[in-house]
C-alpha cells in the first residue's frame, strides 16, 4: 500500500497533535455499533466462516438487532447494570452478540477461554462474583461440576442446546414469541458513564493465581488508536485476528479496534489444535494479508516459496543460517554472538536475496549481539524483532523491537499479556 493510503503519514506529527476528549457518558453498543447501523444499514460488520467452509455474514444492523434481543433476554433473567457475566464461547457470532448485550445494559462482561477447567472457572466466578455464565453445550459440564460451590452464580445460559436448569438461547429467541429487537426500557436502567466498569480480563497467572483487570467504558475509545494507527484500518477494510475469544487480544484485535473504525472483521471458527496450513486458503479467499518469517537455509525453501506463493502472504527473514548454537554461552546461546559484523551482514544479505525483501527480520532465539544494529542497517532491513515481550514506544530502536512468538499451546495466552 502506498504511503498516501495509510492513516498515519508522519508519526511525530500525529504524536504532537493527537488529542482525544472522553465524554462523561459513553456506550460502545449504542454510540458506535447502533450509530453505524443507522448510518448504513448494509455495512458489513462480520464475515464468519468455520472449518467446514460454512459462512455467515452480519451487518452492523444485524449486530444492533441481535444484541438488543440478547439484552432483553438478560433483562428477563435479572441481569442489570453492574452485574458481572462470564462469556465462555469459541469464535462464534454469539460471543460478539452477548458482549454487546452486556455493554448496552451496563453489565460487566468477562471473556474466558474454553480451555479453562472447572477449577479455573470456580476461581474466576468466585473472585469476580459472577452472576451469570454464558457458554455452549460442549463446555456446560464444566459449569455443572462447580456451580453449587459458587454462591454468586444465579443463572446459566447455553447458546446451542436445551439443558435442565439452563436458559436456552435458541428457545428464548422463539418461544412463546420471537424476542423483540427493540431494547426494552425498564425502571432503574441507567446510562453508562465512561468511568463505569465495562469488562474484566483475567491475567495469565504466570505468578500465582490469575489477577482481575477491570477496564471502563472509555476502553473502546482508547482503541481508536489501535484501529486507526496500529491496524491502519478504514471503513471498507476487512481485518483478521486469529486470537481466541477468551483473551484480551481478541477484544481489541477483532472487536473494539476494527469496529471503532467501522471496518469488517473476519472470524475463522477454528476448533482443536492450530494448523497453520488451514489459514492460507482463508487468507486468499477473503484477500487478507499475512507475514511469515522463514529460515532461508532450509532444504525445502524453494518449494515453500513456490508452493505458498500468494499475493496475501509475505515471507520475511528469520536469517539464512543462524538457527543453531554458538560457543559464547551468551543470551540463549545462539551463533549470532560468534559472528563479526561482516559475517552477519553476509547472512542477512543472503536471506534477503532469496526472499526478495528487506521488510523485517526476526532474530533466531531472540539473541541480539553488539554488531546486530549496524548489520541490520547496512543490509537495509526496515525493522527487526527480538523475543522480548514489551510495548513499542516513540523512539524505540527499530533494530530490536519486541514481538510475540505464536507457537505451542500457550501462544494465545501470551497474546493477552504481550500485544497492545
Amino acid at each position: 500500500m502506498a504511503a498516501a493510503g495509510h492513516n498515519m503519514h508522519n508519526y511525530q506529527e500525529v504524536y504532537d497533535h493527537f488529542s482525544f476528549d472522553v465524554p462523561e457518558y459513553y456506550n460502545f453498543g449504542f454510540d458506535q455499533i447502533d450509530h453505524l447501523a443507522a448510518k448504513d444499514r448494509n455495512r458489513l460488520a462480520m464475515i464468519w466462516v468455520d472449518q467446514e467452509g460454512r459462512e455467515k455474514t452480519f451487518t452492523f444492523r444485524h449486530m444492533m438487532n441481535l444484541s438488543n434481543s440478547a439484552a432483553n433476554m438478560l433483562l428477563k433473567y435479572g441481569i442489570k447494570k453492574g452485574d458481572r457475566v462470564i462469556i465462555m464461547l469459541t469464535r462464534v457470532p454469539e460471543w460478539w452478540i452477548f458482549a454487546l448485550a452486556c455493554i448496552k445494559l451496563g453489565a460487566v462482561f468477562c471473556p474466558c477461554p474454553t480451555m479453562l477447567t472447572g477449577k479455573d472457572l470456580k476461581y474466576r466466578i468466585n473472585a469476580a462474583k459472577i452472576r451469570m455464565i454464558i457458554t455452549d453445550n460442549e463446555n456446560a459440564p464444566k459449569v455443572e461440576e462447580i456451580c453449587t460451590e459458587c454462591p454468586s452464580l444465579r443463572s446459566r445460559l447455553v447458546i446451542d442446546a436445551d439443558l435442565p436448569g439452563w436458559i436456552s438461547y435458541r428457545e428464548e429467541q422463539e418461544y412463546p414469541a420471537p424476542v423483540s429487537r427493540r431494547l426494552v426500557t425498564m425502571s432503574g436502567m441507567e446510562r453508562t458513564r465512561s468511568k463505569d466498569p465495562l469488562v474484566i480480563y483475567f491475567t495469565s497467572g504466570t505468578t500465582g493465581e490469575p489477577k482481575m483487570v477491570v477496564h471502563n467504558h472509555a476502553l473502546p475509545l482508547g482503541h481508536v488508536t489501535t484501529g486507526k494507527f496500529w491496524l491502519d484500518l478504514r471503513e471498507n477494510d476487512l481485518h483478521f485476528t486469529l486470537a481466541d475469544t477468551g483473551w484480551a487480544k481478541s477484544s481489541w484485535g477483532k472487536f473494539f479496534g476494527p469496529w471503532m473504525q467501522g471496518a469488517c472483521i473476519l472470524v475463522y471458527d477454528i476448533r482443536g489444535r492450530f494448523k497453520a496450513t488451514e489459514l492460507l486458503p482463508i487468507l486468499e479467499k477473503y484477500e487478507v494479508t499475512a507475514t511469515s518469517f522463514t529460515e532461508c537455509s532450509r532444504d525445502d525453501i524453494a518449494y515453500v516459496l513456490d508452493t505458498y506463493a500468494s499475493p496475501y502472504v509475505c515471507f520475511e527473514s528469520h536469517s539464512y543460517d543462524l538457527h543453531h548454537a554458538g560457543y559464547s554461552g551468551i543470551g540463549h546461546g545462539g551463533v549470532i554472538y560468534d559472528l563479526s559484523e561482516d559475517e552477519l551482514v553476509d547472512d542477512l544479505q543472503h536471506a534477503a536475496d532469496i526472499l526478495g525483501t528487506r521488510g523485517a527480520f526476526a532474530y533466531p532465539y531472540g539473541d541480539v549481539s553488539d554488531v546486530s544494529a549496524a548489520a541490520i542497517d547496512r543490509v537495509g532491513i526496515f525493522c527487526a524483532f527480538t523475543t522480548e515481550y514489551d510495548w513499542v514506544y516513540a523512539g524505540s530502536d527499530h533494530t530490536r523491537l519486541p514481538r510475540v512468538r505464536v507457537s505451542g499451546g500457550n501462544s494465545l495466552e501470551y497474546y493477552q499479556d504481550s500485544v497492545w
